[in-house]
């Protein structure tokens, strides 16, 4: 549903730049005012992959965060583990929205503009990392103990 939203928002952003009442034609030529368009398109659509990689990137996160929760209100004996490595998942999901977001920001400004959508995402963007390591070890040394799957039941 997030996903359906933004991506009408988008839209509705940028269609307007691509009808032809937007360009002055006699200004711009027809052919230059197509090249401007296919130019917005790909903009467009480059920017929404970003989108849609920070989408995958949230709900794979929320997943193995609820997971976790399930998990500990199970009573599950493999609880920690799976806290431990929605933990590590989360961590590196929040560094690659932030490297998407910063590609869809290059994308769409730059200059001053983009220093300050930059500054807000910063703002956003507060995430204290974890340490990953130690969790990753702890992840490994119980899989290496199990000789196999950790995160059942």
């Amino acid at each position: 549903m997030l996903a359906l939203s933004f991506a009408s928002t988008a839209l509705s952003l940028y269609l307007p730049l691509l009808s032809v009442d937007f360009f002055d034609r006699a200004l711009i030529g027809k052919d230059v005012t197509t090249l401007v368009r296919v130019v917005l398109l790909f903009t467009l659509v480059s920017v929404l992959s970003f989108a849609a990689n920070i989408l995958i990137e949230i709900y794979a996160a929320e997943s193995a965060v609820i997971r976790a929760r399930q998990s500990r209100a199970s009573g599950f004996a493999s609880a920690d583990l799976h806290e431990a490595a929605a933990r590590v998942y989360t961590d590196g999901a929040a560094a690659r929205v932030e490297t998407s977001a910063k590609s869809a920001l290059a994308a769409m400004a730059d200059g001053d503009t983009l220093r300050t959508l930059l500054a807000a995402l910063r703002r956003i963007l507060k995430v204290s990392p974890v340490n990953a390591v130690a969790l990753r070890r702890q992840l490994a040394d119980e899989a290496t103990a199990a000789r196999g799957y950790i995160l059942s039941s």
